[in-house]
């Protein structure tokens, strides 16, 4: 197995499990079903969204006929789609008998968090604090 990555960047805790949920199960059916001899995960960031890719060298198969997903086949590919989207993200498979298997996820980066706590405006001032700053004196206070 080989991995690269593209790029830098920073997925939160969520997207992190949601990657490797989805490339644990791809490299277990690679392992379990493919018979390959090699397989390449790679990681890209983009400028908002970031995608994982397995492709493998296996005997391939056509993702139109998936069994269903129950209790005797695992979550596999419709499990990891379904997680995939949850997180509002896309899973695309590209197979075909004979020809190895490439599945990128691809995930949207959540923006990064942003404060909106309530904020008191001093007119004097015509400056914004936090409402409730430990550092700062009380509107109308001085030291």
């Amino acid at each position: 197995m080989t991995f690269t990555e593209d790029g830098t960047g920073q997925a939160d805790f969520a997207q992190q499990t949601v990657l490797l949920r989805a490339v644990q199960t791809l490299l277990a059916n690679v392992a379990s079903h493919a018979h390959a001899r090699q397989a390449v995960v790679s990681l890209s960031w983009w400028d908002h969204d970031v995608s994982v890719d397995v492709v493998d060298n296996g005997v391939g198969f056509n993702p139109d006929r998936l069994p269903p997903r129950d209790a005797s086949n695992g979550f596999g590919l419709p499990g990891l789609h379904e997680r995939v989207t949850a997180a509002g993200g896309t899973a695309t498979v590209e197979s075909a008998t004979g020809d190895g298997t490439a599945v990128n996820v691809r995930l949207p980066l959540n923006p990064p968090h942003v404060n909106t706590s309530p904020r008191v405006v001093d007119p004097a001032s015509d400056s914004a604090a936090p409402l409730h700053s430990p550092d700062s004196d009380l509107p109308g206070e001085s030291s």
